[in-house]
């Protein structure tokens, strides 16, 4: 047969080299484990050098950098230090003023919601049997009545209250309503 393999060694042609483990002449060998252990050796020698040479850098640049840093660091942190006490006294000189932005910001931001919620309760927005969209609905309707709380709750003028108080019975009864239609 011609494809099929011969069984003996002296059957094989000579071109072919002989099955099993290779012989290696042992001064060979030994030549290349005594290469091997020398350039491992010199890669070891070598890598220490870099990481000797790369310790003594870092510690020169430390000891030229923390000083400067340092001042740079306390600079800086004076500096917060000052901006900070000065922006807190002239938050303290005008706290009323700023306080009545802030009842104003909650007051626009609960009227806002009402409006843009109370559309889309009102079929512009999902349809009212996903629940989805009710439990979303519902705690709209409740951060606006918490906004609105607040400011009926804090504001010194009577107006601002009177308003806050017909913000929040709105988002009470929206509330309301899209809880009992929920349940």
């Amino acid at each position: 047969m011609p494809g099929s393999r011969p069984s003996s060694s002296r059957e094989r042609p000579l071109r072919e080299p002989p099955s099993g483990p290779l012989r290696a002449d042992p001064e060979t060998v030994a030549a290349a484990r005594d290469a091997t252990l020398a350039s491992l050796a010199a890669l070891s020698r070598g890598t220490i050098r870099v990481g000797r040479a790369l310790a003594q850098g870092l510690v020169v640049g430390g000891r030229w950098t923390w000083p400067h840093l340092r001042r740079a660091v306390i600079g800086l942190a004076s500096m917060a230090k000052r901006a900070t006490t000065s922006a807190l006294r002239w938050g303290w000189t005008r706290r009323v003023a700023l306080a009545r932005v802030g009842h104003r910001l909650l007051w626009w931001t609960a009227l806002v919601l009402l409006v843009l919620v109370g559309r889309a309760l009102l079929g512009e927005g999902a349809s009212p049997g996903d629940e989805l969209w009710v439990g979303s609905m519902l705690t709209w309707f409740v951060l606006g009545l918490g906004l609105a709380g607040v400011v009926l709750l804090t504001a010194p003028e009577t107006r601002m209250r009177r308003a806050a108080f017909a913000l929040a019975a709105s988002h009470g009864a929206l509330a309301l309503l899209v809880w009992f239609a929920g349940a």
